[in-house]
């Protein structure tokens, strides 16, 4: 009985084994179809189709049927091959077009964020330009002869302190962009080594400093004007003249949405190193398929936290080209 078993049903069992273990394995293919992920479709399932590869192996012996041994044995493993390969085929298909959409998703993604850095930079240097315009090179001349020259002094004084410390965040901001030439999501899953990410996410991490430093100074800067107005020896005439002028400012600002567009900046930027976050935590747990031109992920969780980062960069920029659209910017 042992030499029988040997000869005719072990390798057929073998094979059985070889079957179970490669549709086991290939379950990691498709992490978008969770459905097979499920323990029915990962234990229940693969042990019915064995049973029923077996069950048309012995069936014709327990009948008496005189049936070739090897057709059995090619017909139950080619039923129990078919079998397996059923729900693997219906997961390709999903995963196939989870991985469309996540192409879409990055293709939609190069042209924003290739883009973003010129666009702040210009932005930028039109904000200055427009201040210095709007200013120029002295907004009180219109009232010599309405205050008293010491009273203007002053004005002029706490003016250039302001548009002095004005510069000096936008010079720091735009210093941060030009040292930290950022790159896009389909550049990030090219990444062959964990330092090359590593860079990328400190580069990330110091113009998102930077930005929010830049956007608190904003967000600050009529408290901040207030605050010198009421330092300032300035008479009640002087200083109504003052927060005129002051909030000719702040109107030229929510104007072209030049504080609006700094906190979009910002939440792009968390977003961003989100999904960076998300790929150095999962680094060696995922990878880029050039072939097929998408990400193939082992952790459910690495790839949902990526994908929301990615998302959400794609909606906020979304929302600043409209804005810059409707702005004229």
């Amino acid at each position: 009985m042992p030499a029988f078993l040997w000869r005719y049903y072990l390798p057929v069992f073998f094979a059985f084994g070889c079957l179970a273990s490669i549709y086991r394995a290939a379950l990691g293919l498709y992490p978008n179809a969770r459905w097979l992920q499920e323990p029915g479709w990962v234990w229940m399932y693969p042990l019915f189709s064995l049973c029923a590869g077996i069950v048309l192996l012995i069936l014709p012996a327990l009948l008496r049927l005189r049936v070739d041994y090897l057709l059995r044995s090619f017909l139950a493993v080619a039923l129990t091959g078919i079998f397996l390969l059923l729900p693997l085929l219906i997961a390709r298909e999903t995963q196939l077009a989870a991985d469309a959409m996540a192409r879409n998703e990055i293709a939609d993604l190069r042209e924003s964020v290739r883009l973003a850095e010129a666009r702040q930079r210009q932005e930028l240097r039109k904000e200055m330009r427009d201040r210095e315009q709007e200013q120029g090179p002295d907004r009180y001349t219109s009232y010599e002869g309405k205050l008293p020259p010491a009273q203007l002094r002053l004005l002029r004084q706490l003016d250039e302190r302001m548009r002095d410390k004005l510069k000096a965040e936008a010079e720091a901001y735009r210093n941060a962009l030009e040292a930290n030439p950022i790159r896009g999501p389909e550049e990030w899953i090219r990444f062959r080594t964990l330092d090359e990410l590593e860079t990328e996410i400190a580069r990330q991490r110091d113009l998102y400093e930077q930005t929010r430093r830049f956007t608190e100074f904003f967000e600050s800067f009529e408290k901040r004007y207030l605050e010198e107005i009421e330092q300032a020896a300035l008479s009640p005439a002087a200083r109504r003249v003052a927060i005129a002028e002051l909030e000719r400012v702040l109107q030229s600002w929510r104007r072209d949405q030049a504080y609006e567009l700094r906190k979009l900046d910002l939440q792009a930027l968390g977003s961003a190193l989100q999904a960076l976050d998300a790929l150095r935590e999962g680094w060696g747990s995922w990878a880029f398929l050039p072939r097929e031109d998408r990400l193939r992920f082992r952790d459910p969780s690495v790839e949902q936290r990526f994908r929301h980062g990615i998302e959400r960069l794609q909606r906020i920029q979304d929302e600043v080209r409209e804005r810059t659209k409707n702005s004229g910017a």
